[in-house]
């Protein structure tokens, strides 16, 4: 079982952020282009597959909408498309990544043993919102159902209107169990690791562990894997 939790360790791929969480103020377009490079889990569209829950798969050009949590895939036609019956998607891997839908969202793997997953949950929200009025002044608004267009009374308008809309990303890290994402925790740890409680309290007495890190909870949880 070791040996097999550490292969899969060695195959699993993440780029988690050296900052778990970050604030844009968005006033420009060089700002609003790091919200973009945030919004999507890869910088470019690569080969990849959806699986459904009924079993089926279908291979294809594939990235992941963070903001708005659904897939997207290049057609034959070299459109760019959403998939229709999001519900319905199980798991998308992007090369040797791997995303599972989760009700909080997708959430990618980073490390593997057994039946327990850590994941990293990613999440990008837009905190506040100025728009300019009548007279050049900024006034707020909360109707925002995408970043790159706002949606309010009927009507849409440009984000490149707006300014000074902040965004705010996160990377958590949890564990991915029955589809829902459970908080990182030492009580999480000891409920999916009950033989290794001794070791989980060694490890926390001898390293200051930020349980919203995902890189230092990876740590910890490596150690569990080859402990």
């Amino acid at each position: 079982m070791k040996k097999s939790c550490v292969l899969l360790s060695l195959i699993l791929f993440c780029t988690c952020l050296s900052a778990q969480t970050k604030v844009i103020t968005v006033s420009e377009d060089e700002e609003m282009s790091v919200v973009n490079s945030l919004r999507y889990v890869s910088p470019e569209y690569v080969e990849g597959s959806v699986q459904f829950k009924d079993g089926t798969r279908y291979p294809a050009m594939l990235n992941i909408d963070i903001y708005n949590s659904s897939t997207l895939f290049i057609s034959p036609e070299k459109d760019t498309l959403a998939v229709t019956n999001e519900k319905d998607i199980e798991r998308v891997s992007l090369g040797s990544r791997m995303f599972f839908k989760t009700k909080n969202g997708y959430t990618e793997v980073l490390d593997m043993c057994g039946d327990v997953l850590l994941g990293c949950q990613r999440r990008l929200s837009i905190l506040e919102i100025e728009k300019v009025g009548a007279f050049g002044m900024p006034t707020n608004s909360s109707s925002v159902q995408t970043i790159s267009t706002l949606y309010e009374g009927g009507n849409s308008f440009e984000l490149s209107k707006y300014k000074n809309a902040k965004f705010k990303y996160e990377e958590i890290p949890v564990i991915i169990s029955d589809g829902k994402n459970t908080p990182i925790s030492d009580k999480t740890l000891k409920k999916y690791f009950p033989k290794k409680k001794e070791s989980i309290d060694s490890y926390l007495s001898e390293n200051k562990v930020d349980m919203k890190d995902a890189n230092q909870v990876r740590a910890l949880f490596r150690f569990l894997m080859n402990n």
